[in-house]
């Protein structure tokens, strides 16, 4: 049977279910620095790494990158913890540089400087433009301008690379990659992505980038969007861009508009549409921050439950919901014919 709501009060059981829902996931810098004082396998994750990496900003990277494999997240968080102990801290801390002979090492050292010479006074479009003409994930654009697993392996320097001592790394800790010579995973190119952004001439750790894109632009929405454009090129951790830096947001004061972040994943995206989000009539990101300022939710919150419905309801499949329960927070709303 379908449920019938008015708007009004739908807005509001959705956002109270958002706020239910997210409860647990919402956590503060005293709660995370206890480490070690229970079994909270993400929290002893998360202190296991930064003891070792001394960097809040790459723990929060790690944690984030080890959520990104599809896979159950404490077993993974424990994965990150164990490949962050086994793997040579230079490597680890992005301390290596690619080798000299490497064709992309200079490249490298231009890219930054490039993407910070785009004016910014530009509109969103325009500066998103720009930044995908400098710096495009290998992993959706074929276009052979960064190092890929075809020409990895057939370097005559690999052995000298840094990424080759994180591809050992990630097979010796059996995370969950192909590492046949030719079936390689493109995830494991998180390290050469992430070596771009933050070991290069103009950026030399993530504290850095942030600063840049803060000085680049009054505009708390626009740092948002060129921070996110460029993270998301990184192969193998765009879908938790939103993880990485609301949690950035929420430990380190980075002033970064939440909302914003949450729409780059495109799950997000789908799932918002397909539930009929409320007052979409303006568009998502307005009907979502409608939603935060007038049910006190979080974008954190927000993203969660967004991101943990699973399997959602449209009009073409019905209700999916009745299959498996627990996929969907918002069964109880449900505006289509269940399949029970």
């Amino acid at each position: 049977m379908v449920i019938i709501m008015n708007m009004g009060d739908r807005n509001k059981k959705i956002a109270e279910i958002i706020a239910q829902y997210s409860v647990t996931e919402l956590v503060n810098r005293q709660w995370l620095d206890e480490c070690y004082t229970n079994e909270n396998r993400f929290r002893n994750a998360f202190c296991d790494i930064k003891k070792i990496v001394k960097d809040v900003d790459v723990a929060w990277w790690y944690i984030a990158y080890g959520q990104s494999f599809g896979k159950l997240t404490d077993p993974m968080h424990e994965k990150m913890a164990e490949l962050c102990k086994t793997a040579d801290n230079d490597v680890i801390t992005f301390q290596k540089d690619l080798p000299q002979e490497c064709k992309y090492r200079a490249l490298k050292d231009t890219l930054m400087g490039n993407i910070f010479a785009i004016d910014f006074n530009k509109s969103s479009t325009e500066i998103i433009s720009d930044i995908y003409k400098i710096f495009r994930s290998e992993k959706f654009y074929h276009q052979k301008r960064w190092c890929d697993p075809s020409i990895f392996f057939q370097c005559e320097y690999k052995d000298k690379c840094p990424l080759n001592d994180w591809i050992k790394t990630l097979d010796s800790v059996k995370m969950p990659l192909a590492f046949e010579k030719r079936g390689i995973n493109s995830r494991a190119f998180f390290y050469f992505d992430t070596l771009l952004l933050v070991r290069n001439p103009h950026c030399s750790n993530f504290n850095e980038l942030f600063a840049k894109i803060d000085a680049a632009s009054a505009d708390q929405t626009k740092k948002t969007i060129i921070l996110r454009e460029i993270l998301k090129q990184v192969r193998g951790i765009t879908i938790k861009v939103p993880f990485f830096l609301q949690k950035e947001n929420q430990f380190n004061f980075k002033q970064f508009d939440e909302t914003e972040l949450i729409y780059v994943d495109t799950r997000a995206i789908r799932v918002a549409n397909r539930m009929k989000f409320p007052s979409l009539e303006e568009g998502i990101i307005p009907a979502i921050k409608k939603m935060v300022d007038q049910y006190h939710l979080s974008a954190n919150q927000l993203d969660t439950a967004l991101y943990g419905m699973g399997d959602v309801c449209d009009e073409k499949n019905g209700c999916t919901h009745g299959l498996n329960e627990s996929k969907c927070i918002f069964h109880d709303i449900c505006l289509y014919d269940g399949k029970k």
